[in-house]
Parts: structure tokens; sequence; C-alpha cells
């Protein structure tokens, strides 16, 4: 039988390690001495029966392992860690900790994830077994530094440190500081008085450096703790010690931390002046304890106190000859402090600045300090060895507050430094606005510097910088021109500000050039018209510089030019650029004004007609319109926009117009383009009619007004305007809306009336009462203009608001001739108004008793042919027509003999002189065989003349004329005596030949008359009526 061993079958777990996982102490006895492997291992974990004897937490097996020498160090398959790894990371494992160190375990092996077992034991937040492996370690502990850093952590942790037993914290603190600390330094850091305490009460020395030369108390002011300091201090720690580095433990507390407590570092100096601590002590440049405590960061009002109590020197000076007071300048407390233990304000540095001067130098306006104190001690009138006064200082700076300080107590503006600068030009120059705009109005504000430039020059030529902006700069040069005497001051090339700005600031710089030039004062206060001494103003410069919007401001302001300096190609601007282009229309628009200006008040008071030549001549408004003026767009004012209503306007009064000069003029301003249809607004008169009394502006033309205003207008001066365009197709609202036909005829012009519808106008246009020129030329009796209308189409049938023709217009006024005009035209004698008037019955009361008989046989003849014409024939029993006058055989003979051309004589054709040969002949209405002739009145009772009339289309109707011949036209202003011709008056054909076309002659007033015929006329006197009027139409 084959015998058994004690390690059992390699294929099956060792039974050594099976009896210590089942807690068989005496099995584990019977098979270590059998000779078992003590370090047999598990198959998958690698786990020997010392890994599970610590596994299980039997320290008695363990005991019975570790006498037969098992592996201390074996590993585990998958962690690699060893039994001390197992020990460390289970709780309540001390002793196995503890019999594994004992018996040589590697207290440096690292398990798979590079952990010793301290390092496993504080993982489990176990100190105890931490310290135990730590300790083991001894002077090779520094190969645990993991170990113990992460022990020191967790001692450093409050909230852990709390739980921990005392001794076993200062245990933990004396093994996991490092080489080159203590663990009072340790425990300083923590910032725990109390461990401090607890550390010293365990024998630390208070005394003992670090191997890098720190004291402890040194650390204390490092650690920022006041309750740290006092204990070392109360436990005996040296207050006349000092760093390596130099300073004692009073200049250390100031160095550290600690300082920016000012209650913590108080209550240190009040401890540490109370056990010794030396106050007199300096730092190496000679500075005293009191110069670094008045400082402006620190300002340690109490140690102040303190350390004057305790003897240190209030007017000791460091080696660059600073006092304490220098240093608390900037500390208004301090300040109050020395002053009151009586340091002197008067002491001056090495660099020859008094304690005031220095604070002043080095503040700034981000954080201004209070200097009130050190102003009323010191002299205000030292200066450094620059020459500059505590003003000086304060106003380059930007110290406001100060400044005012210094004014109340009424320091010196006028003294200047070594360059000839005033505090006023330092704060210019340094674009200091604020203190600029106190200083403006104090003495020395005209002050020259060594450059010849005073404070508002140098303002002048300033751009800003952030944050300021050129408003800030503008808003300082204020002051200045409330005076006057500032903007004429001149530097050395005799430059006045405004023109030393207009030189050098760009056009962002425009608030700046406004100041300079607003208007104070007496007239010209602004020296806009000053020179230098190249005789040259500030407009020059700037618009030579091309800076359009300076020109335009300096235009405004009143800057003076004259045209001939700028005009032509020898000017000192070219047109080459937009900038100057349109520097150049400036100045002609300005010139414009000034002179429009000038006309305007002259013209109120003396009417010259050479005013407007001599105010503006014909070269100067041609430089003018050279140089860029619009004349359809004239500057604003109360001038017209149109530079033709403008000249008008000045020209249309005169008794002259128009003059040779109006003529020249409105050429000029035609050829540069100005509009002929320009409209304008003008205001109704007073007077006007009732729906124009609300005095609304209304549009008016330009050709319009000028008919209107001046009939006497010359031919030559309408054909100028409607050679450039002028519109006849445009109406006038403030003439009632009349189109300049309209006014052509009102003006009573043939020959401009002609002209115009030689143009081809529309001759039939209405006014706001629908009236054509036709009416117009029946109410004033111009027979002539309404023959020249009547052949230009006009209607004679047009019909105005109140239903009137022109033939009841003519017969309202009593005009023969333009009534005998219209019906030849077609006019209906029978047509009545919206009152139910015919013409006839519109006939004016007022006309002589001849006239009115006259007109009124003229007019019923002619009612009588209509109602003839309109009437239906009637068929006696003889088969002839019935009617008046239609069965008297003798004066159907006697139209038999009248129809009969070839017997009668052809008359010689006369023709209206001024007659365009190619007018359209006027159209007449169909013919109207014949009138039965009146009966002879008697002197009791006058009956109606009648009389008879043959119209023979296409010829216009022959009647008898009771009209006078036409007055002369008035003669035109061109020179020339144009003759005013009678209208052509159609008669029918010509009796001789059929067709033809005859003109009729001048009619004469009166000089037609009809025959009385008596009650009874006889067929032979008819016969002679008929021949009579036939003869005397034929002479018309």
């Amino acid at each position: 039988m084959k015998r058994q061993t004690p390690d059992g079958s390699p294929a099956a777990q060792p039974p050594l390690c099976v009896a210590v996982t089942a807690g068989h102490a005496g099995i584990v006895r019977i098979l270590c001495e059998a000779g078992a492997s003590i370090n047999a291992a598990c198959i998958h974990s690698g786990e020997t029966a010392l890994h599970h004897a610590v596994k299980a937490g039997r320290d008695d097996i363990l005991d019975i392992l570790l006498r037969f020498e098992p592996d201390l160090n074996a590993r585990t398959l998958p962690t690699h860690e060893t039994p001390l790894h197992y020990a460390a990371a289970k709780s309540g494992s001390t002793a196995a900790v503890a019999a594994l160190l004992k018996h040589g375990a590697n207290y440096e092996s690292l398990n798979g994830q590079g952990c010793s077992p301290a390092d496993v034991a504080l993982q489990a937040q176990d100190l105890d077994r931490a310290i135990h492996i730590i300790r083991a370690a001894g002077s090779k502990s520094h190969k645990l530094a993991k170990g113990k850093k992460l022990l020191l952590d967790q001692i450093l942790d409050s909230r852990r440190r709390s739980s921990l037993n005392k001794d076993l914290v200062a245990e933990a603190l004396r093994l996991a500081c490092p080489s080159d600390s203590t663990a009072l330094v340790e425990a300083i850091k923590t910032r725990d008085a109390s461990l401090v305490k607890l550390v010293l009460e365990r024998g630390s020395n208070p005394n003992e450096a670090t191997a890098s030369g720190l004291y402890p108390i040194f650390a204390g002011f490092d650690a920022c703790s006041a309750p740290v300091v006092q204990a070392l201090v109360e436990y005996g720690a040296d207050v006349t010690l000092r760093n390596p580095h130099g300073p004692n433990v009073l200049q250390a507390a100031l160095a550290s931390p600690l300082s920016r407590d000012k209650e913590a570092i108080t209550s240190v100096f009040e401890l540490l002046l109370s056990w010794g601590a030396d106050a007199s002590t300096t730092y190496s440049d000679g500075r005293t304890m009191l110069h670094r405590t008045v400082s402006q960061d620190l300002g340690l009002v109490r140690i102040v106190h303190l350390l004057l109590k305790h003897g240190v020197s209030i007017d000791a000076q460091d080696q660059n000859g600073y006092t304490a007071l220098h240093v608390a300048a900037a500390s208004p407390p301090c300040v109050a402090l020395l002053l009151k233990h009586g340091a002197n304000p008067n002491t001056i540095n090495a660099k020859g600045l008094t304690p005031l001067l220095d604070g002043l130098r080095s503040a700034t306006s981000d954080n201004e300090p209070d200097f009130r104190e050190l102003i009323k001690a010191s002299d205000r009138g030292t200066v450094d060895p620059a020459g500059r006064t505590s003003l000086h200082f304060a106003a380059q700076n930007g110290l406001t507050k100060t400044v005012k300080s210094l004014l109340e107590a009424r320091a010196d503006t006028s003294l200047t430094d070594t360059k000839k600068r005033t505090p006023l030009l330092l704060a210019v120059s340094n674009h200091q606005w604020a203190n600029v705009a106190l200083l403006a109005t104090q003495p020395g504000n005209n002050s020259w510097d060594d450059n010849g430039l005073t404070a508002l020059h140098h303002i002048a030529i300033s751009t800003p910088k952030a944050p300021s902006t050129w408003k800030h700069i503008a808003a300082a040069a204020a002051p200045f021109c409330e005076k006057g005497v500032s903007r004429s001051m001149r530097d050395q090339t005799g430059s006045t500000p405004l023109i030393q700005a207009a030189k050098t600031l760009p056009e962002e710089g425009l608030p700046i050039l406004e100041v300079l030039l607003s208007q104070k004062g007496s007239e010209r206060s602004n020296c806009v018209a000053h020179e230098d001494h190249d005789q040259r103003n500030a407009l020059y410069y700037a618009a030579t510089s091309s800076k359009v919007t300076f020109v335009e401001v300096l235009l405004r302001y009143g800057s003076p030019f004259t045209l001939s300096e700028w005009r032509g190609k020898k000017g000192p601007v070219k047109p080459d650029s937009a900038a100057n282009k349109r520097i150049l229309n400036l100045f002609a628009e300005h010139e414009w004004i000034r002179r429009m200006g000038r006309l305007h008040r002259q013209f109120s008071t003396a009417n010259d007609e050479d005013l407007l030549p001599k105010m503006l001549p014909i070269r100067d408004l041609k430089d003018m319109l050279t140089m860029g003026l619009d004349p359809n767009r004239l500057p604003s004012g109360k001038l017209p926009g149109s530079l033709l209503w403008a000249l008008l306007d000045y020209s249309i009064s005169l008794p002259s117009f128009p003059s040779s000069y109006d003529h020249d003029a409105l050429k000029l301003v035609f050829a540069f383009g100005a509009d002929p249809n320009a409209m304008t607004s003008r205001k109704p008169p007073r007077a006007s009619t009732v729906r124009n009394s609300h005095q609304t502006p209304m549009s008016v033309h330009p050709l319009t007004h000028i008919l209107e205003q001046c009939p006497r207008v010359s031919l030559g001066l309408v054909k100028l305007l409607l050679d450039n365009g002028a519109k006849l197709s445009v109406a006038s609202l403030l003439y009632d809306g009349r189109y300049p036909l309209h006014s052509a005829v009102r003006a009573s012009c043939p020959v401009i009336v002609d002209e115009m519808l030689r143009r081809k106008p529309f001759v039939d246009c209405s006014d706001d009462k629908q009236r054509t020129p036709l009416f117009i030329a029946a109410e004033d009796g111009l027979v002539e203009i309404a023959d020249l209308l009547l052949r230009s189409g006009a209607r004679a049938t047009a019909v105005d608001v109140e239903g009137n023709t022109p033939l009841h217009v003519a017969a309202a006024t009593g005009s023969t001739q333009v009534l005998t005009c219209l019906l030849r035209a077609g006019a209906k004698a029978t047509c009545e108004n919206s009152k139910g008037l015919t013409p006839l019955r519109c006939l004016s009361d007022h006309l002589p008793d001849e006239e009115k008989r006259k007109i009124t046989v003229l007019m019923e003849q002619a009612q009588e042919l209509e109602r003839r014409k309109l009437a239906p024939p009637a068929v006696n029993s003889r088969g002839r027509m019935k009617g008046p006058g239609l069965e008297k055989p003798a004066v159907n003979e006697g139209r038999k003999v009248l129809r009969k051309p070839r017997n009668v004589p052809a008359q010689p054709s006369t023709t209206v002189t001024n007659a365009p040969s190619a007018r359209t002949p006027i159209v007449v209405p169909p013919t109207i065989t014949n009138l039965n002739p009146p009966q002879v009145p008697t002197k009791d009772t006058p009956a109606p003349l009648r009389f008879s009339i043959r119209y023979t289309p296409p010829t216009p109707p022959t009647l008898p004329s009771t009209v006078a011949p036409p007055k002369p036209s008035p003669v035109p202003n061109d020179g020339v005596q144009q003759p005013r011709h009678a209208p052509r008056v159609d008669s029918g054909l010509d009796l001789s030949k059929a067709g033809k076309e005859r003109s009729p002659p001048v009619l004469e007033r009166n000089k037609a008359t009809f025959d009385s015929l008596g009650d009874s006329p006889t067929e032979e006197d008819e016969l002679k009526s008929w021949l009579s009027m036939s003869k005397m139409l034929d002479r018309l």
C-alpha cells in the first residue's frame, strides 16, 4: 500500500491551506510537524497558509506557522499581495502586523497597484497599523515617502484628527514629518493651536529650526495664525531671533500674510513688544518699523502708536531721505497721527521733495488719496528741483479732489516750472480734462510755455486718449472761450488756437472746433477772421486740407473769404476730389447767402434798379455756379430754393424788367441746368377770393408768374424760357389755376400768344373755374387773340363752371368784334348758362344805347338763324316749303343772283399780317339759307332789325360788324414796336370762285349799318338789303 504525503495530491488544494482555512490549529501543527510544505499555495489564487491565517484573523495559527519559517513575502497570483498587505488591510489585525514585521516581513514590498503595506493601511484609514509599519522602517522610513505623506495628510485633516487619540496624532506627526522639517513646524502648518500645544507638551523645542533654518515662530507668521504665535511665545519661543534672511520677528510679522488682518497683526505686535521684541530695528535700506507700518497698503495706526510708544524716531530718514511722513502721505489716519506726534511736514528727501510733493508725485487718479491734512500742514509754495509745486503735481496726475483742496487753500495757479509751464498747462499736456476745467478760470490761464503755446493751443491740437473722448476735450475748452481773450492768443507762428485746430485736428475733432467758434460776448469774439503771419486764417487751412466739416462750420460761424481768391484754376482748392468739390460748393453757397442777405436788407430800404447787378454781377454769378452752386437747390434760408425764382423775385417788380442783365442772368442759369419749370409756393393776397382766404401757400409756375406780374414782358424773355424747356401744361394755383397761355392772353400780347400757339399747347386748358384762354380774350375784348385761339382749335362752345360760354362773356362785356368772331366760329347764341340765361340776356345795361342796339340785333339774328336751322320746313298746298320769306320769289331770285359766282367779279383777299400762313381754318356750322329782313321801325314802336345771312360750308358765317377797330397792342420791351394786326375774320367763300377762302379785313366799329326796311318791305327792298349786306361783308 502506497504511503500518503502531508502535501496531498498536486492537483488538489494543499492540505495545510485547507486546515488553516478550516481553523483546525491542531491539524495545522500536525501537518507542519509531518513535513508539509509551509509555502504551498493554492492552485488559482496563489495564497499560502500564511495568507489564509492572516485572512482568517487566526493569530494562534499565525504563530504556529511562523515557527516553521514560512516565506513572509510570498505573493498572490493576481494582486501580488504579501501576508503583510493582507494584515495591513484587515481591521483588527494590528497583532498580525506586529508579528509579521517582527519576523522580518518586507514593509517596502508593493502590490499590483504599487502600494506598500503602509499605504494599504492608510487607505483603510487605520493609523495604528500604518504607524507600526512606518515605525518598523526606522531610519529607512524615507523609503515609505508615499505612506508618510498619506499619514501626514490624514493628520492634518482636522475632521479626521479630532477623532484620533492625541498621543497617536503626536506619534504620527513625529513619524510622518519630512526629514527637513520638525513635528512642531508641521503642527504649526495645521494652524491648530491645540495641536501645536500638544506637540509642545510632548517635548518639541519651540526654538528648534528646521534643516533650512526656519524657526517655529516664523512658521507661525507664515501660517497667519495669531493663536499659534501666542502659543509659541507662551511656550518659550525667542522673540529676539532673526530669520536666516535677516528680518527679526517684528519685521517678519509685517511681511507675513498676518499683516492683512489688522486685528491679528496688532495683537501679535502687542504680544511681541510685551515679550521684549526690538522695535528700533531697521531694514537694510535704513527704514524703521515706523516707515513700514505707515505705508498706504498697511496703514496700521495702532501699531504706529505702539512703535512711537516704544521709542521709534518719528522723523528718522532712510537712505533716500524719506521720513515716516513721506511714506504715510497717502494714508490720512497715519498722517494725522504722525503730525499729532510732531512729525515735520517740510522735510525734504534726497529728491528734494517734501512729504506732500512726494505723495502727489506718485498718486494716481484711479485711487486718489486724501491729502487734505498734509496740505493744511505743508508749505504749498515749496517746489521741487524742476520748479513744480504741489498744484503742478496734482494737476498733472489728474487728482481732481486734491486740486480743489489746493485751490481752496489759495495755492498760486500762476507759478511756472523750469519749462514755463503752469499747473494748467501740465493738466492739458497730460489730458487731465477735469482739472483743466477747474484751472481754466484761475489766474495764469493764458501763459505761454517755452514753445510759445498757451493752454488753449494745447487743447486745440489734442486728440483723446482712452477713456476720454472728443467731448471731454471740448468741455475743457469751453471755459477759455467765455472770456474771449484766450482765443485771440497767438503762438510763435501767429496762429490762434482756432487756426491750430483747423491745421492739426482730424474731422472727428469737430466738437472742439465748434466750442472755439461759439459766439459769446462781442461780435467776432470767436476770432474766426484772425490770420497767422502768412495771412491765412483757419478757413484756408481747413479748405486746403480737404476737411469738409471744418469748412462748413467755419463758414457757418462767419469766417470771411473773398470769392475771387477761390475762383478758377488758380484757386488753392482744385475740384479733383469729392471733398474739394463739396468745399467749393460750400464757398459758393455761403457767398450766395451773404450777397442775398445784403441785397435783401438794402432792397427793403431803397428800390434801386441797379442794386441786383451791383450785388450779383454776371461774372460772380458764373463763378458761383462754376464752383458748384446748384441753381435748382439753393442753400436753405428765407430765399426760394430755385435760383430762377430768386432772380425773378428781385427783378420782376422793377420798372426796367426785363433788362439786359435779367436776360443775361437767366440765360446763364439756364446754361447751368436751372429748371424753367421749378415751382414755388406763395401765399395769395389778403384781398383774394374767399376760397383763398385761408392763406395756404399755393404753387406758381415761373412763366405764369412773369406774365401775371409783368404784362409788358418782352417776347425774347418768354422765348428764352420756352426754348429752355418751360412747359405750357403746368397750372398755377396761386393764379386760380391758370396756365401760361391764360396769363399770356391776360397780358394782351398777341405775339406772345402766337409764340405759345406755335408750340402746340393744349389750347382749351382750363383754370379753376373751367375757363379757357378764349374766355379771357372774350372778357377783355381781345379780338385778335380770340381769332388766334380759334384758328388754333379753341372751342367756341366751351363752358365754365357756371355754364357760361365765351359768347356769354363777350356779350356781358359788350365786345361786338369778339361776338362776331365767336359767332363765325360756331358759338351758340341760344345756349343757356346754369341760370338759364342766353348770351343776349347777359348783355350789360351800361353799354351805350347804339352799341347795345347793334349787339341786340346781331344776337337776335344769330338766334333766329339757329332756331330756323333746328326747325323742320313745312310744305304749303302748292308744294312749296312754308316759312318766313321762303315763299317770296323776289327774295329767292335774289339768292339765285348771289349764288352766281361767275357773274360776280372776284374780290381781293386780305390777310392779317401776323397770322400764321399754315393756320387751320375755323370749322363753321352748316349753311343757313336766309333770314327775312325785319320790319322798318317807326318812331313810336321801333321794331327789331333783322337781316339775312347766307352760310356756305366750309366758310364761316358772314355777319354784319358793328364793332370798333381793335386798340393797338402795347409795345414790347425788346425795343421793337410790333403792330397789332386785326384778326382774320372769315366771310365765307369768294362769290366769284367757289371754294376759295377769303380773309376778312379789319372790322370797323359803328361803320356797318342796317337799312330800315319799314313796316311793309317789298321784295325789291329785301333784295337790296341782301345785296347791301353782302357788299359790306365783302369789304370786311
